[in-house]
């Protein structure tokens, strides 16, 4: 050893100088086996050889903005740590994921056990043993009631219920799932209703668990809403508690507030109750139930078209039976009229030959009696033919006008009549038009009601075709 090397070392052991792991192993012992629970933020998380890696956070409290109720998310970092969850102890996370319904990811909160550990190389860490799923879990109903409450306060709640339910919904959105169960339900159900109703059933496919779901059904909505279409479904059978917390996120439920036409949700099982429940214009407990009530809305339109027709009926009936009794007075009355002007001229005439006899026979003989008889004679059959023609010009004109009123109310019923038989269905297949119906007698409104290779009957006036779609062509 030179004697530069020599004179470094005594000088060092002079200052107490020590290494630098011996300074590690100092810290390492002095730290001990520290064991805490304790709350923090993940900022980073990555699967390593099975093991789990996390960057844990602590932020400084938030401060409120002015003039507003909300707190701004900027804030700086107080505190940092590395922490670990080991392969061995990975159970814990797939508990925590099953109760919780989240992943141990970025901007989660946490309450965990951990010891802090001390290594020479890595530095201080923490190895996480458990993590509490109650706070999450609280955290997650918390962020459901602020949820609510921000949705009352600001009406949108309300905004779905103050739309009007079509009585005849034709065209109906979907949103669910191609292999889900309860959309097969769904479709099965409404399609073997005993009634035999068709609905035009469109399927915009989401995803309708787990973190993208929200996402995903927001979307498929928004589509939705861009076509025509009377109605929107949102159809998702029965699953476990985490499966369905995402129908509890904001974002999704704002989404559904904000449709143009009625939403109307079937989410999860009879005992399940969620956000988008509230928001939705009608919410069912299944996709079945949902059918159900489809086609019962159906049949009470039917119902009331129905007694619409008959009512419309019978009020003509009773308008016509009216008409006719008005008809009848006007002719009797009309004949006892005649009569009487008819008879009046002749009990005249009659008179005033009884009186002229009289006079005459007393104040002349018998010869000027009867010459004065013959000229009155004369001048009476002159004045009965003349009355006799204005009888007879007065009653035709009584029955001309008679003729025209009840000619105007005989072309009136003629009127009803043929608008009553124009909508007889047999008389429209007469003039040319067919009627596309399936082997059940069910009426098919479009081109997508058959596919290629099904079969189908086109009715005419005189017998029908059996058909076979060989190829379906949209306009």
């Amino acid at each position: 050893m030179t004697r530069a090397a020599t004179d470094a070392n005594l000088q060092a052991e002079a200052k107490n100088v020590i290494s630098l792991y011996d300074l590690q192993e100092i810290i390492a012992d002095r730290i001990g086996n520290i064991g805490a629970w304790i709350r923090a933020e993940v900022a980073e998380a990555r699967i390593s050889s099975g093991h789990l890696y996390l960057d844990l956070i602590q932020k400084e409290a938030p401060m409120p903005t002015l003039g507003k109720t909300s707190f701004t998310s900027a804030s700086a970092e107080l505190a940092r740590a590395r922490g670990v969850i080991w392969r061995s102890r990975m159970h814990i996370v797939d508990d925590f994921v099953r109760e919780t319904g989240r992943t141990v990811s970025k901007g989660l909160t946490i309450v965990f056990h951990a010891v802090v550990r001390y290594h020479a190389i890595f530095g201080l860490s923490l190895d996480i043993d458990a993590i509490d799923s109650s706070f999450t879990l609280g955290e997650r109903e918390k962020e459901r009631r602020e949820t609510l409450r921000y949705l009352a306060d600001s009406g949108l709640l309300e905004r779905q219920k103050s739309l009007d339910m079509p009585l005849l919904p034709g065209r109906i959105a979907v949103i669910s799932s191609e292999t889900a169960a309860g959309f097969g339900d769904f479709c099965k159900h409404l399609s073997e209703n005993k009634y035999g109703y068709t609905f035009d059933i469109n399927l915009f496919p989401a995803a309708m668990q787990g973190e993208a779901a929200p996402a995903s059904i927001a979307r498929a909505l928004e589509d939705a809403a861009e076509e025509c279409y009377d109605l929107i479904l949102v159809l998702r059978g029965g699953g476990s508690e985490t499966d369905l917390q995402c129908y509890d996120d904001r974002g999704l439920c704002e989404t559904v507030c904000h449709m143009p036409v009625p939403v109307l949700c079937a989410v999860g099982h009879e005992r399940d109750h969620h956000i988008i429940d509230d928001a939705a214009f009608v919410s069912l407990k299944t996709p079945t139930a949902l059918a159900d009530f489809l086609v019962a809305l159906v049949y009470d339109t039917e119902c009331q078209m129905f007694n619409l027709k008959d009512n419309i009926v019978d009020g003509l009936k009773e308008r016509c039976a009216a008409q006719e009794d008005v008809l009848n007075r006007m002719r009797v009355g009309l004949c006892r009229s005649f009569r009487v002007m008819a008879e009046a001229p002749a009990r005249r005439v009659e008179s005033l030959r009884s009186s002229i006899a009289s006079a005459a026979r007393q104040k002349a003989s018998t010869q000027m009696v009867d010459r004065l008889q013959g000229s009155i004679a004369h001048s009476l059959v002159r004045r009965c033919d003349a009355l006799e023609a204005d009888i007879r010009r007065t009653r035709g004109n009584i029955v001309f006008a008679l003729r025209a009123q009840v000619d105007a109310r005989d072309a009136l019923l003629e009127q009803q009549r043929l608008r009553i038989e124009a909508a007889n269905p047999q008389k429209i297949l007469r003039q040319g038009y067919v009627l596309a119906v399936d082997e059940r007698g069910n009426v098919l409104k479009g081109v997508t009601s058959r596919g290629r290779g099904e079969s189908f009957i086109l009715r005419f006036a005189d017998g029908h075709w059996d058909c076979t779609v060989d190829e379906v062509k949209q306009q």
